[in-house]
């Protein structure tokens, strides 16, 4: 029986705030009802192209899943990539192969063990893109010394160093290249020791991350 009446009382409840709403809209103008019926009708198209954005959402994030999962690279390595700004091979490889403002670009990727202060070590220093405004003093810094950049790239260590002899990776480079490499130091760049050039490889001294244009010298 209390439940009967608490229904009683709800239904009672529901019906009087109608019947207010409906006396309440009576009162209104034609200006003012058109404006209510316009500010209903803007909510109710909100909340279809959201529902429409939504759904759509859902479709490219279930495409993209199927897609990873075809070609055999999990979806969070898809999403890692993207975060870095870096296509799946760069990632993936721990290189750069792809440089907005530079139209042919040799790999940088880490070559071998990295010796870090005398050490030699089993360490990884990561290779990402740097920041586009780097690109175009880098790009100015190569033809101040004659050259052609070839790659520009962000290195980070995981361990702090003072002399690091770093092995890099990169492809499409022959011994009888004068391949030079300058640091972004305090808005300069900073000459880097390069103690070897060799096939698909440029092995450099460096005194601190960060980063580096790798020019062409004819």
């Amino acid at each position: 029986m209390k439940m009967k009446k608490l229904l009683a009382l709800v239904l009672a409840g529901t019906m009087m705030a109608s019947l207010s709403m409906v006396a309440s809209a009576s009162t209104l103008s034609e200006e003012e009802l058109e404006k209510l019926s316009e500010s209903f009708s803007s909510v109710s198209e909100n909340s279809v192209a959201k529902s429409e954005n939504e759904a759509r959402a859902d479709r490219e994030a279930k495409a993209e899943a199927l897609a990873a999962e075809a070609i055999g690279i999990p979806l969070s390595t898809i999403y890692a990539a993207r975060a870095e700004d870096k296509e799946i091979g760069e990632y993936i490889s721990n290189s750069v192969y792809k440089v907005a403002g530079i139209d042919v670009v040799t790999p940088v990727a880490q070559g071998g063990d990295v010796i870090v202060d005398g050490e030699k070590t089993n360490i990884t220093f990561t290779i990402d893109k740097p920041y586009y405004a780097y690109v175009k003093p880098a790009l100015a810094q190569a033809a101040a010394v004659g050259g052609t950049a070839i790659n520009v790239v962000d290195v980070k260590a995981p361990v702090r160093f003072s002399n690091a002899v770093v092995n890099f990776y990169t492809p499409g480079v022959t011994a009888d290249q004068n391949i030079q490499i300058f640091q972004y130091v305090n808005g300069t760049w900073a000459s880097v020791t390069v103690n070897e050039v060799r096939e698909d490889h440029v092995v450099a001294n460096l005194t601190a991350p960060g980063v580096l244009v790798f020019v062409n010298v004819q």
